[in-house]
């Protein structure tokens, strides 16, 4: 991607901004140290200056009254500084290991001292860089109560198949799967394969072993203002046209003209267990 212009102004040209000219920080115990000795060096300047004409008027030899200066210059930036720093920092670490933090950059220990949250994204750091899917859960509705389906693998169901199947953004390119991890997952675990179609109205098709076969025939792209994305597929083994739509749960359940009493709930609670909970729907 080039960026050809940006409005600086506006709030993500500033964004933008920063990301493209990033301005390296310097740590605020770094700057500190630096005033610490200029201040020093200034102090020890000002008494120099205050015994120059005394050391003149006893008959000092210049040569004497510059080598005072640098030892001025010399005492103000004290020898042990930089080993007293070395001292702190690993005594940091130490500290540090005795709570189970390992630390491998004794001059981060100053800016890790200083934060109170973290905020990361522990997907391959800690995990590994792949999503998985846990568990599909259909939801029904009998005339007595409403009834829920929960399984490890995916129910012996057509539909939900063809959910997985047709509605996502993965592309096949040159017999490579690209799109997103989450579209991805659930698409190859829908067990259908993809293709492109001659037919400039058909987006691709996708088909399985069993003979079924769905064309999409429109993309309705994920928008973070609707929190959703839909498709427009026609079943060509039942000459059937269905839209298939996914996203955030509330938003499902919102739009879906059944409700389930305890939908909530058990959203609610998967997501509070660390999973990442995405609700499917069709008419």
């Amino acid at each position: 991607m080039v960026v050809v212009n940006i409005g600086y102004a506006t709030r993500r040209g500033r964004i933008i901004r920063k990301i493209l000219t990033r301005v390296p920080k310097v740590p605020d115990f770094f700057l500190s140290a630096v005033y610490f000795l200029l201040e020093t060096l200034t102090v020890g300047v000002v008494i120099y200056a205050c015994t120059v004409n005394m050391m003149v008027k006893n008959g000092i030899i210049p040569t004497f009254v510059v080598f005072r200066f640098l030892d001025i210059l010399a005492w103000s930036f004290p020898p042990n500084f930089p080993i007293y720093f070395n001292i702190s920092y690993s005594f940091s670490l130490v500290r540090l290991k005795w709570q189970n933090i390992m630390g491998t950059e004794p001059e981060k220990v100053t800016e890790a001292a200083m934060v109170k949250t973290f905020c990361f994204d522990k997907t391959g750091t800690l995990t590994q860089n792949e999503i998985e899917v846990y568990s599909i859960i259909k939801f029904s509705t009998s005339t007595a109560h409403d009834t829920i389906t929960h399984t490890l693998t995916t129910p012996n169901n057509a539909l939900i198949n063809q959910l997985f199947a047709s509605c996502h953004t993965t592309r096949k390119t040159d017999e490579e799967l690209l799109g997103d991890e989450v579209d991805l997952r659930m698409y190859l675990h829908s067990q259908y394969n993809m293709s492109t179609s001659q037919d400039p109205a058909i987006r691709f098709i996708v088909d399985n072993a069993s003979g079924d076969k769905l064309e999409v025939l429109r993309i309705n792209q994920f928008e973070s203002k609707f929190q959703n994305m839909s498709v427009l597929v026609r079943d060509a083994k039942l000459n059937k046209f269905y839209v298939f739509i996914k996203g955030a749960p509330e938003r499902i359940e919102k739009n879906s003209v059944v409700k389930y009493g305890y939908f909530e709930t058990l959203v609610s609670n998967l997501s509070l267990g660390g999973y990442r909970t995405i609700a499917y729907g069709y008419k």
